[in-house]
């Protein structure tokens, strides 16, 4: 299956919702990072990827669509290579709402210090569960925040300007009949016209929000809970 739809957007941007507005729409599943807290081949995939801009594509896509949030949104020019003609969403979000929501959430739950990486790690050496979980968030940690946010993601204004440059990486380098701005506010409709569909006659999807996030990755860390979308 060819994946046809990568959203760009930074994670906490609306992805969730992106995600189940494109499952509605059609499309079948829609990889996103939460399903990499319960599957460790595919986050041992992701790595490989990030690290050699190669892996077993049809593998990594089986069943899918469509991607968005962390780890598919930072791949984009990989991926545009592979999949010639990909259609590419890119979720707004003001910066400022953007930075308090990444830093209360995923921010707030990857372990940073040698400590908590260090109790991550022995909670795994006592669960197979909780060492899927402490992989993807390593993931997360290495590739989204030390690399792409180089590792100052508390550095504020250095980061909103990462997010914001990145934006305008997108501009440059996608063709402009293929990208959509796209805010969640929006709605289906400019969702639906960019992509060919009608509009469903169901209301769009807006989930996760900071509440439900926070509520649900701190089940997951304490006690091995399966992160879900609300």
């Amino acid at each position: 299956m060819s994946l046809k739809i990568l959203g760009v957007g930074a994670p906490r941007t609306g992805t969730s919702s992106l995600k189940v507005a494109l499952e509605m729409l059609g499309y079948g599943k829609c990889a996103h990072m939460q399903e990499l807290f319960g599957n460790p081949t595919k986050t041992s995939q992701w790595e490989q990827f990030f690290e050699t801009g190669k892996t077993d594509f049809p593998d990594l896509f089986d069943g899918y669509q469509s991607s968005t949030d962390f780890p598919g949104c930072l791949m984009h020019k990989e991926l545009s290579e592979q999949y010639p003609g990909m259609k590419f969403i890119l979720t707004l979000r003001d910066p400022e709402e953007w930075y308090e929501s990444v830093l209360r959430t995923i921010h707030a739950a990857v372990p940073h210090s040698a400590a908590a990486k260090e109790a991550m790690r022995l909670k795994g050496e006592a669960s197979p569960k909780f060492r899927s979980i402490g992989n993807a968030l390593a993931l997360v940690e290495k590739y989204l925040f030390q690399r792409h946010y180089a590792g100052e993601f508390l550095n504020k204004e250095a980061t909103i300007s990462r997010y914001l440059a990145f934006q305008n990486e997108l501009r440059t380098c996608v063709p402009a009949q293929n990208l959509l701005e796209f805010r969640i506010s929006d709605g289906w409709e400019p969702l639906c016209a960019f992509l060919g569909v009608p509009v469903p006659e169901e209301p769009f999807p807006f989930k996760n929000k900071r509440k439900d996030f926070q509520e649900q990755i701190g089940k997951m860390i304490s006690d091995g809970g399966q992160l879900r979308i609300k």
